[in-house]
């Protein structure tokens, strides 16, 4: 029993002990608390004007700017708070000014090395770009040395590890609490003044909203939807809020017109793995339309789509991934493109599939505006495309470029409007330069000066064809070797020098669609190239014969009836080898035959060059004999009213 006690003595003693000890340190713990607030309350504006100080102190130096802070201080606990924020270019009109805002540092993300925000408030703020020659405050952009290290910083560190910073720095930035009212965006030129006001923002945990005006005009677009800093992740559906669905600021920042009446914007999916990030998410659209001069002439409509997107960084290459879909209509897309600068040059590759569809709903799903009258066309069977590019930069004449248009069972019950079939009777053909006007003839025998193909000299013919399209009785209505040479010449020059179109090719162009170069006529082109010729609608010989009565070989000279006599007071079945050649170079410019002509008609001595290279292609196909070769001598007389036209004293031209 003695015992029992002493032990329960024992215990109760040393749990006493310990309640002593455990009562000093926290004890010490309080006091050691106490101290730091009392050093953070007391230092903390310090801490706040040197680190306030020193980020003004290093925006002005890299970007020659005057950053200036009104008032500064703290609310509560640790929410900081500034007032009469403002960044001006010397000699420049204001850049940016914010009346309040007030942001809570996000010290998890301090500790770890990098400066986010949890919270923000902010309230009528507005940021100006001004590229008017008197106030303009975009000249510091020239001088910013940091925008040249950052470039560098993108080409050594690698593209994902640059990327995944840049990730870090938006999510880390963006609050998962915050209310912005009244933050404008304007843009003023000597011409215009645009904008866009976010009216105001509101994230609230997960859920985001908030309402965007046209800067001047009663356009509103709203958006709402989910965010999560910590995931990763954003959903937003954005809508107009009036008929007008025009994009604002896209026209003057991008130089298009675009709008929609429902977008969805998903990023679900960003990860890093061995060096390589990903960014997955998707778009969809309803009602998008889009117009550039350099797209088409009209405005392109798209029917409703999806875009699912997989976005691939690793230290020497970006690519849109293969894993990437496009829905549009009912036509399903894989697209792949990547840059890779990992070899001594650059590589750039793309591919492209179109699945296999029914015919009909393939012309059905083609965007309006891009393509006209070939959506109307009704087709039983099924289609299917590939494309293929590659181009290494070191070697760009082994450039690979392919395109496959597959059919199963295809043929073509309703040409709709297309208007395909044509070629094969008398039409009349509208000459339009510059999408201007010219002048209207009938193709066909009703014409004068219309020749059958059995009526043009063979000297002529040939000479057009080794000119134009040496293969035109072999390909399919595209020379794939002539498109190669004209990318990797192209691409060497570093502007358009060379084209690969065929003879069918213009004749389409010229008979069909419109002559303005864009991204929709040469797509179009295509399509009703390979429809006439994979479906043999028009024969070949009837598309020369088209082709020969419809070119342009002179001033207001359209076709080989006018051009023979104009030039030579001939039938086109009487025209020699050297004058066959001599039409065959106006092809190029065809307005400035005159030029090559001295004032006593004769023919200058510059086209001995493109005689002796037309001969030797002729002699070599045996378009030609040794004897016709031999005997060439690079001179026409004219005798038809094109005499009327030569210049007076000799006159030069840049070609």
């Amino acid at each position: 029993m003695y015992e029992k006690y002493r032990f329960q003595g024992n215990v109760f003693e040393l749990y006493m002990m310990n309640s002593v000890r455990d009562k000093k340190w926290i004890k010490v713990i309080l006091i050691v608390i106490a101290i730091l607030l009392t050093a953070y309350f007391s230092f903390r504006n310090t801490l706040l004007n040197y680190t306030l100080s020193r980020v003004i102190h290093r925006v002005n130096d890299r970007f020659s700017l005057e950053f200036n802070v009104r008032n500064h201080g703290f609310n509560g606990f640790n929410t900081i708070w500034l007032t009469g924020i403002t960044v001006n270019p010397k000699n420049g009109d204001t850049l940016l000014q914010v009346d309040t805002v007030s942001f809570r540092p996000d010290f998890i993300a301090i500790i770890t090395g990098s400066f986010g925000i949890s919270d923000l408030f902010l309230q009528n703020g507005e940021i100006k770009l001004n590229t008017s020659l008197k106030g303009n405050n975009m000249e510091f952009l020239h001088h910013a040395a940091s925008i040249k290290r950052d470039t560098v910083k993108i080409s050594k560190s690698g593209y994902a590890t640059f990327v995944n910073n840049a990730l870090d720095r938006i999510f880390a930035l963006a609050p998962q609490q915050a209310e912005i009212l009244n933050m404008s965006i304007a843009i003023q030129s000597d011409s215009f003044l645009t904008g866009i006001v976010l009216k105001h923002y509101q994230a609230n945990k997960d859920f985001v909203c908030g309402e965007v005006d046209e800067l001047n005009k009663a356009n509103k677009w709203f958006f709402q939807g989910n965010f999560n800093k910590h995931k990763r992740n954003i959903a937003l559906t954005i809508y107009p809020g009036q008929r007008s669905r025009q994009i604002p600021l896209f026209q003057e920042v991008i130089g298009a017109v675009a709008g929609f009446d429902t977008l969805q914007l998903r990023i679900n999916d960003i990860s890093e793995h061995h060096g390589v990030t990903m960014i997955g998410g998707n778009c969809t659209s309803k009602g998008f339309y889009l117009y550039h001069k350099r797209l088409a002439t009209d405005t392109i409509n798209f029917a409703p789509s999806t875009f699912d997107f997989a976005l691939r960084f690793d230290e020497t290459s970006f690519s849109l991934d293969s894993a990437s879909r496009i829905s549009l209509g009912k036509l399903n897309i894989k697209p792949f493109i990547k840059y890779d600068k990992s070899a001594k040059a650059p590589v750039y590759q793309a591919k492209m599939t179109i699945d296999t569809v029914n015919g009909t709903d393939f012309f059905g799903s083609l965007p309006s505006g891009m393509f006209g009258d070939v959506r109307t066309i009704k087709a039983d069977g099924q289609l299917s495309f590939s494309l293929n590019f590659l181009l290494n930069a070191a070697k760009p004449e082994d450039v690979v470029f392919k395109i496959t248009m597959n059919k199963k069972g295809f043929r073509i019950r309703d040409y709709g409007t297309s208007g395909l079939l044509k070629l094969n009777n008398e039409f009349v053909h509208d000459v339009y330069e510059k999408d201007v006007y010219v002048r209207s003839f009938p193709v066909g025998p009703s014409n004068p000066a219309f020749t059958p193909l059995s009526d043009v000299a063979v000297d002529f013919r040939n000479s057009v064809l080794t000119s134009e399209d040496g293969n035109f009785f072999i390909h399919n209505g595209f020379n794939e070797d002539a498109f190669r040479k004209s990318i990797a010449d192209n691409y060497k020059a570093g502007k358009f020098v060379r084209g690969g179109s065929t003879i069918t090719m213009q004749l389409v162009k010229n008979v069909f669609l419109t002559r303005k170069k864009t991204v929709a006529r040469k797509a179009e082109e295509a399509l009703m190239v390979w429809l006439i010729e994979s479906g043999r609608l028009v024969s070949k010989e009837r598309l020369l014969e088209v082709y020969f009565n419809i070119i342009e070989l002179g001033p207001g000279v359209y076709g080989i009836g006018e051009a023979s006599t104009y030039y030579f007071s001939k039938k086109p079945s009487q025209l020699t080898l050297n004058e066959s050649i001599f039409l065959a170079s106006l092809l190029p410019h065809p307005k400035a035959f005159k030029y090559s002509f001295d004032s006593t008609g004769v023919l200058k001595p510059y086209l001995a060059d493109y005689y002796r290279v037309m001969s030797n292609f002729m002699l070599r196909k045996s378009l030609i004999s040794q004897e016709a070769f031999d005997n060439l001598v690079p001179q026409v007389k004219l005798k038809g009213r094109a005499l009327e036209v030569l210049p007076a004293k000799d006159t030069l031209i840049d070609y």
